[in-house]
């Protein structure tokens, strides 16, 4: 097949358009995107396609999408649940099986949010854990930027950062309270650093101990005491990554 630029009839005089070979010939050089907003799913079955790996662990824990909680402006969700065990656990990785989809490598920045809901918050004999961003894995992560929520871990309520590499953690408390509202939480990540940021303010930084390997975006839910089900509502996520030099 021939460049996109050459072929004929699309344009006056059979030129494709500039549009069309800046988009392709700089444009997916210098840009990745992809997105989620969950709208296919029939509201039943576990969210296992369009590249994601859905693992749940326990008597009722489960990943799917729901129309419970959707609004007009929030056509599609997926549930993460962690089911009436105290070991309930239920996460998901934008990934196939196999390897991670993200390389954080040299001459690259990268752009990711997402939007979550937690209906109850952790507490009251009823703990859990909350892990949302990228990691090399749901469990054992050796790589990771992540946001987490886990008051008998950090001892408060608040929105942590960490950053992984090779298993050693740099962690940064970000004073922002977990509430039972919608949130977008993103990344900003450039090589030397990545900025935490929450309903679009910068709300941390961490440059130490920042991830090398392969990584994918995550969500992990996990209950950490109590046998009721806690659950996390998820949106959307997006991630945008910049290539210098293009490709």
């Amino acid at each position: 097949m021939g460049r996109l630029r050459t072929g004929g009839g699309v344009g006056s005089g059979g030129a494709v358009p500039a549009i069309v070979t800046d988009f392709f010939d700089v444009g997916l050089r210098a840009v990745s995107i992809r997105a989620e907003d969950f709208r296919e799913s029939d509201g039943t079955t576990s969210y296992a396609w369009q590249g994601w790996t859905v693992t749940s662990i326990g008597a009722g824990a489960q990943v799917i999408s729901t129309g419970a909680g959707q609004s007009a402006t929030r056509q599609g969700l997926i549930s993460l649940a962690t089911g009436t065990t105290t070991t309930g656990n239920a996460q998901t990785l934008w990934k196939p099986t196999g390897a991670n989809t993200t390389l954080f490598a040299s001459g690259m920045t990268l752009a990711y949010e997402c939007a979550v809901r937690i209906p109850v918050l952790s507490g009251g004999g009823q703990d859990y854990y909350l892990n949302i961003g990228y990691a090399n894995a749901a469990t054992g992560v050796t790589e990771a930027l992540l946001f987490q929520y886990a008051p008998t871990v950090f001892g408060n309520g608040n929105w942590h950062a960490t950053a992984r590499n090779g298993g050693v953690t740099t962690s940064l408390d970000l004073a922002v309270p977990v509430s039972t509202d919608w949130v977008r939480l993103g990344l900003d990540w450039d090589g030397a650093q990545s900025s935490y940021i929450i309903d679009g303010i910068a709300v941390g930084n961490i440059n130490t101990n920042l991830p090398v390997a392969s990584i994918s975006p995550v969500f992990v839910l996990g209950k950490q005491g109590g046998t009721a089900s806690r659950e996390c509502l998820v949106d959307y996520v997006w991630e945008r990554i910049l290539w210098n030099p293009p490709r």
